[in-house]
């Protein structure tokens, strides 16, 4: 084991760096604390000398005893700001969160980057970050997740939309109660840094039953419905915060019908229903996206029905639902207007890339149950898995990447590369599972399923794909059809627990599959 003097500098050396610093270069750009927005009890932050504002807010946990809404939560907390390069980061915590320095980590761990803990005072309660450049960066400071703060950083902005354009909807740093926003064609949304933007819709649109209670459903208090042209950028936030604790459900969002859409920078948080869920969308950018969501259904980004030329990039999702996910549906669960027959069809051309994740509840990436229509050309590229916690129980069409595709849509043409796993105590038995069944995680069967034959689900290749440290050591490959439905699967390099992945790994029920390179001994 390596010295700890090796591993960690003192604080002391820290701080003469960080003061040497702040004096000379361009620094962080910070942004204004909202007045109202609840800050973290864990963090005390600073960037370049500046302070920093740390938001709080949750995680599912089910470790833990405090609940919201019946449902186990923990804190976290975050932070954004801008840098250039080389940004100095110096955090306070209390007593007790750092127990063993050498447990606290920053991810994704590929980074390299080593958290400078005070080892001369045994609270340890003093870090320093070196950060190289505009990222996502998580400081786990056990290692476990346990008080973990998510840094959300960017390039300075280069230039901001003209708050005098009748077309951009500017809102500066402060709280933004709105009950319904409507975002016609060619209109921004622009939320500067320090921005809360907190979504509080008054009408309902049912009841919902979860976790053994009953919700109120809210109406989607931001549209965009047959729209095209129209972006939503900036520093700021969109929250749903509060909204759980006064027992509601609600999703930020309507998205139907679009085309030309731009969401850029901005987090999403606290949302309890579909954060970000596209019906008849085309030619889509989300880049920069961050979403923080602690409840169940909070599925993160998701190509709904009827998409085409969908890109996902440098996002960041923590959540209790599905992560990056595509369903392809043929109805809202068995209901569909005849105005809005336009919003379902197939999924193709979606790509995402170069994404973080830590998911709490359900799968990290992958298709999802409603396949009612076909899935296409379809690639998740260059994706690290933080944490993966769920304990939605050993499910056979559930794993760390997962495709579960119900209704009899095809799912083909699809590429996972470079997918790195770091930390997973999940209660799965896959890594990854193939699983056409008509059921889902929490009924044996769908009924409206009974009749549709079993999904076809062809030419999928999982390349460089490095599970580290997990307990899902299995490959599910479970066809319930009665030909090959499952078939021409490859794997290469896939690597569990730093092991090459082998027939032995393999639980096969009728799918027809390739390991492409050779066993390691």
């Amino acid at each position: 084991m390596k010295n700890s003097k090796d591993m960690f500098t003192t604080i002391a050396a820290s701080a003469i760096l960080a003061l040497s610093l702040c004096g000379c270069g361009k620094k962080a750009v910070v942004f204004p604390a909202p007045e109202g927005v609840a800050k973290s009890e864990h963090y005390d932050i600073c960037a370049d000398g500046q302070n920093v504002f740390a938001y709080a807010t949750y995680r599912m946990d089910w470790n833990s005893k405090e609940k919201i809404a019946n449902s186990p939560v923990a804190p976290l907390a975050f932070c954004i700001f801008d840098f250039e390069k080389d940004a100095n980061v110096e955090l306070k915590l209390p007593k007790g969160i750092i127990k063993n320095p050498s447990d606290a980590v920053v991810r994704p761990l590929a980074l390299g980057i080593k958290p400078a803990v005070d080892l001369s005072n045994p609270n340890f309660d003093r870090v320093s970050l070196s950060l190289p450049r505009p990222n996502n960066y998580t400081f786990d400071p056990r290692g476990d997740g346990t008080c973990a703060l998510h840094i959300f950083t960017n390039a300075p902005e280069k230039s901001r939309p003209d708050k005098n354009d009748p077309n951009v909807i500017y809102l500066g740093a402060g709280v933004h109660k709105i009950d319904k926003m409507k975002l016609d064609s060619n209109k921004t949304l622009y939320l500067e840094g320090g921005a809360v933007l907190l979504c509080s819709p008054k009408e309902k649109k049912g009841i919902y039953k979860v976790n053994g209670i009953e919700l109120n459903n809210m109406k989607d208090p931001i549209t965009l419905v047959d729209a095209e042209n129209v972006t939503i950028c900036g520093r700021g936030i969109i929250s749903c915060a509060g909204s759980l604790q006064r027992g509601e459900r609600m999703t930020p969002f309507r998205i139907r019908g679009v085309k030309n859409l731009t969401l850029r920078d901005i987090a999403i948080i606290e949302a309890s229903e579909w954060n970000v869920s596209l019906y008849g969308a085309k030619d889509v950018l989300i880049d920069g996206l961050r979403i923080l969501s602690y409840y169940v259904n909070s599925d993160g980004i998701c190509p709904t029905s009827n998409c085409d030329n969908i890109l996902v990039k440098n996002c960041f999702i923590h959540n209790a639902d599905d992560a990056y996910e595509l369903k392809a549906m043929d109805s809202y669960w068995g209901r569909k207007p005849k105005s809005e027959e336009k919003y379902f069809g197939d999924v193709r051309n979606v790509i995402f890339e170069n994404c973080q994740v830590w998911n709490d509840l359900a799968i990290t990436m992958g298709v999802t149950h409603e396949i009612d229509h076909n899935i296409e050309n379809v690639a998740f590229k260059n994706i690290t898995v933080l944490h993966h916690t769920s304990i939605a129980g050993p499910y056979p069409v559930r794993g760390h990447i997962a495709i579960f595709p119900a209704g009899g849509g095809k799912v083909s043409n699809m590429l996972f590369e470079n997918i790195v796993l770091e930390n997973d105590s999940s209660k799965y038995k896959h890594c990854i599972v193939i699983n056409n069944t008509h059921g889902d995680s929490w009924r044996k069967n769908t009924p409206r399923y009974d009749n549709r034959p079993h999904s076809i689900v062809e030419n999928i290749t999982f390349r460089n794909i490095d599970f580290k440290n997990t307990k899902a050591d299995k490959v599910g490959l479970f066809n319930h059809g009665k030909s090959d439905e499952i078939k021409n699967i490859r794997f290469e390099n896939v690597l569990i627990n730093g092991k090459k992945l082998t027939e032995k790994n393999i639980e096969n029920r009728g799918a027809k599959f390739e390991i492409s390179d050779s066993p390691q001994n």
